[in-house]
């Protein structure tokens, strides 16, 4: 039985981690472990992750000195795991019992995946299920979806890879540590060495809550864009043999950048309209009102009256009926972060 590592990035996550490791040790597919690193805490996460470490020997305990950021403690676990596959959760999600095995099985009988990923249920900070998402995919539209900037091309946190060739990768890459979208381009990046999948399966549980990594507030056109980044360096790789803008030499992307840089500089105010909504989805009333009214513009009267509609129905309305009005009724203007 192939060995399995589940690595666990932890910052500030005590509500939700028990809940986490639970679905972990659950799992029906027992041979596991679990590396398990606090990313300098200062809540009681480092203390519920140790005493799980008691009751289970296949559970390995970490800690940085200091809070280094995701990137480099996923790529710290990456370099300490010994299994054949691997799969990294986060702290404030949970996993379906069945998830490994199932994910397991499809690897070994097709060894021409470097990934297996599947579909997802969001939950409330509260744990109860808001919306199933279906990412039913084949390798083919998952290409596809990719090179087309759409952040849900895949669900991340849901992927079985191959462990030699994340290593191969070194993991996430640092140029996306001050952006968004390193998880993306990982997989975007793993389908070098084979291809990807996700299916119908709902084995992913992931947490909808204002203080996750998710949910932050992008301020520059690289970070909001980034999926779109991710996107035109696999193009690159597939028209360059592997190679772009930030593993060789090739040129490319500064000129990227600075395209959809256009729309800000020609409308000053857009950035300050868009970090409205962002504030609106975190619920943060009086910032998403103040950035909504300081980015108006007459001379951009209908994007202007468009995010103080899309500002003032977030604000409003329930998480769930905001899932409700996107997934069932197709609203393409609310964010894609909800």
């Amino acid at each position: 039985m192939s060995k399995v590592s589940i690595l666990i990035p932890v910052y500030n996550c005590e509500k939700f981690l028990p809940d986490c490791i639970n679905s972990v040790l659950e799992q029906t597919y027992s041979n596991i472990e679990v590396l398990i690193c606090d990313d300098g805490s200062s809540d009681s996460s480092l203390a519920i992750m140790n005493k799980f470490a008691t009751i289970d020997k296949r559970i390995a305990i970490f800690q940085n000195e200091k809070n280094l950021g995701k990137i480099k403690t996923v790529n710290a676990l990456i370099s300490k795991s010994e299994g054949e596959f691997l799969t990294i959760l986060d702290a404030d999600d949970y996993i379906a019992s069945e998830k490994i095995s199932s994910q397991v099985t499809f690897l070994k009988n097709n060894d021409e995946y470097s990934f297996i990923a599947s579909s997802f249920s969001r939950i409330s900070e509260l744990g109860s299920i808001n919306s199933f998402h279906s990412i039913d995919y084949d390798y083919e539209r998952i290409v596809s979806e990719i090179l087309s900037g759409n952040p849900m091309a895949i669900c991340c946190g849901s992927m079985l890879m191959v462990s030699e060739y994340a290593k191969k990768l070194s993991g996430y890459h640092p140029y996306f540590f001050n952006l968004n979208g390193e998880d993306l381009d990982f997989a975007a990046r793993m389908l070098s060495f084979g291809k990807g999948i996700s299916t119908g399966d709902n084995h992913y549980f992931y947490r909808f809550r204002k203080n996750s990594l998710t949910r932050r507030v992008l301020y520059s056109p690289e970070s909001r864009h980034s999926h779109e980044i991710v996107g035109f360096l696999l193009r690159q790789r597939i028209n360059n043999q592997g190679k772009d803008s930030i593993n060789s030499s090739l040129e490319g992307l500064d000129d990227f950048i600075a395209s959809i840089s256009v729309p800000y500089e020609l409308d000053p105010k857009l950035m300050v309209r868009k970090c409205a909504v962002d504030y609106a989805i975190n619920k943060e009333f009086r910032s998403s009102i103040s950035y909504a009214l300081r980015g108006f513009s007459f001379l951009n009267i209908e994007s202007s009256l468009r995010t103080l509609f899309i500002v003032s129905m977030i604000l409003a309305l329930p998480l769930p009926v905001l899932f409700f009005i996107k997934s069932r009724l197709n609203f393409k203007n609310i964010s894609k972060k909800v």
